[in-house]
């Protein structure tokens, strides 16, 4: 398979062009001009401020015209990109989250790649960025979300790339199960979580229900579990929690997005239980990214390649 790196320098040097091509190229005439002109009204939204636009009607016209242009056209035109040797559809509005997530975390993504789990649960999937990777070959992925805004672009991913092997689970996860959760909701898509003091732009609250990792797998008679992803923004001691059997008795390989305030607990309970650390890999302002690796599947690791 190719590697990773390899591929963002092949992105970098191929024309744009080439690398998102439209699924209908007999519509693509009228949409480069709905394009160029959605380029123009958003580059005029961002040159003047809110307070100005909202006493301005012409502003303020030219902003919610941009925003019908973003929902209602520039967002519905299907694109297409090749991401591990095949092609990953998506629509225009979404396309820019699997970029910035794609180049962002491309160790943790090479990870996943070489220990290639056959069985992938994605804890906080997002929009399904990982869950689609390991869809490549995985027999079954469990993509848990509780985000609504998340869940309609994780469900086009599905559909898009007619993913069969993926089973969605509308639910925080968490360290009690069939618990009704407020879960706030993050301006940013990616930041949303349990915790309140985590997201910086709050949106709103909303219920939702909750899931363990132990009462998930048991419910779905999944025995064998190769690898977890967790990124829950700052709630990673609560799915750990609820995932104590997993930990003790499967022993899958765990990448983690763990915060910095609770580093200490969760390297304590994973050495506790005889893993090893690795990383940290992609760093954050609040948090970074580890890999955990059983004592007695060491010897499968890549010394060279995972960061210890």
């Amino acid at each position: 398979m190719e590697h990773d790196g390899h591929i963002m320098k092949r992105i970098r040097s191929t024309p744009v062009a080439h690398i998102f091509t439209f699924k209908n190229p007999g519509f693509l005439f009228p949409y480069i001009f709905v394009l160029y002109t959605y380029i123009l009204l958003r580059v005029l939204t961002r040159i003047v401020g809110r307070e100005r636009r909202l006493r301005n009607p012409q502003l303020h016209f030219i902003y919610s015209f941009d925003n019908f242009l973003q929902s209602k056209l520039i967002r519905n035109i299907t694109l297409t990109a090749k991401l591990d040797g095949k092609k990953l559809h998506f629509k225009c509005g979404d396309g820019q989250l699997f970029i910035m997530e794609f180049t962002r975390e491309k160790a943790e993504l090479s990870i996943v790649r070489r220990l290639k789990p056959l069985f992938f649960i994605d804890v906080g999937a997002h929009f399904g960025l990982y869950s689609y990777v390991a869809s490549a070959w995985a027999e079954k992925v469990i993509a848990i979300e509780p985000d609504p805004r998340s869940l309609k672009v994780l469900w086009r991913t599905i559909k898009y790339n007619r993913l069969s092997n993926v089973i969605v689970i509308p639910c925080a996860c968490y360290c009690k199960d069939g618990e009704t959760l407020t879960f706030i909701l993050a301006d940013n898509l990616s930041s949303s979580s349990l915790i309140p003091e985590r997201p910086v732009t709050k949106l709103g609250k909303i219920l939702v229900k909750s899931v363990t990792l132990d009462s998930l797998t048991s419910k779905l008679g999944i025995k064998n579990v190769d690898m977890v992803k967790i990124d829950v923004e700052g709630a990673e001691c609560y799915v750990l929690d609820g995932g104590k059997r997993i930990i003790q008795e499967v022993r899958p390989f765990f990448l983690i997005e763990v915060s910095n305030d609770d580093c200490e607990r969760v390297f304590t309970l994973f050495r506790a239980n005889r893993y090893r650390v690795y990383g940290p890999f992609t760093v954050f302002d609040v948090c970074k990214n580890y890999v955990f690796v059983p004592e007695e599947k060491v010897a499968t690791y890549d010394h060279d390649y995972m960061m210890a």
